[in-house]
């Protein structure tokens, strides 16, 4: 056994994308591959953690609010987890729906297409579909253990990363890859109010 740590810097948290074309952390998940699956592998008592996530924007897309706690328990729906950040007191996930993206690609093509006034075309740009959706959790006073599943997008191979909620302590992140298991202790900004770089200690046990 080996044991080695070192201090990192985070850029914008630490990412995971159901894809392999993100090239950065503010890249976008992508809908038409497998999603990432969630798994609740210790939750606080008495609570239900599903039901703590927050939705990011104040209005989304209706079919989103009917299936969202269905797809954060790792079942089909029409919704993907595409996109998981994580950062020192959050977990920000993006959702996309495959079948919303096409109906958005066909409206826009209608609207290039169609000859029309401003009024009929910023009408019909009001009604498109959305096709993503954001939810986080404030992960600040809470406890908790999840398991975030992430497919190989071309076969049948998934990568397991585990997050500790550490209550008032931090995140903690853990890859494993055989025997070889990889942990990031994520804390606080390295500068006051720079939340775009976050401190992080790394510890590789092999």
């Amino acid at each position: 056994m080996r044991i080695v740590q070192y201090p990192i810097t985070l850029r914008h948290g630490y990412c995971l994308f159901n894809c392999p074309d993100a090239n950065d952390s503010e890249s976008y998940g992508n809908p038409d591959y497998p999603g990432i699956r969630m798994r609740v592998i210790e939750q606080p008592d008495g609570q239900d953690i599903v039901d703590l996530f927050e939705f990011t924007t104040d209005s989304g897309n209706q079919d989103f609010g009917e299936h969202w706690r269905e797809t954060l328990r790792g079942e089909e729906t029409p919704w993907k987890i595409v996109r998981v950040v994580i950062t020192n007191d959050r977990i920000y996930l993006q959702f996309a729906s495959a079948h919303f993206c096409r109906e958005e690609a066909r409206l826009m093509s209608e609207i290039v297409d169609r000859e029309m006034g401003d009024s009929e075309r910023n009408a019909l740009l009001d009604s498109l579909p959305q096709d993503m959706d954001y939810m986080n959790l404030n992960a600040a006073s809470l406890r908790a253990t999840l398991q975030f599943e992430v497919p190989h997008p071309h076969d049948t191979g998934v990568d397991i990363v585990e997050v500790e909620l550490q209550e008032r302590y931090g995140i903690v992140v853990t890859e494993t890859d055989g025997n070889k298991k990889r942990e990031f202790e994520i804390h606080s900004p390295i500068e006051k109010g720079d939340f775009d770089n976050l401190y992080a200690i790394v510890t590789e046990r092999m």
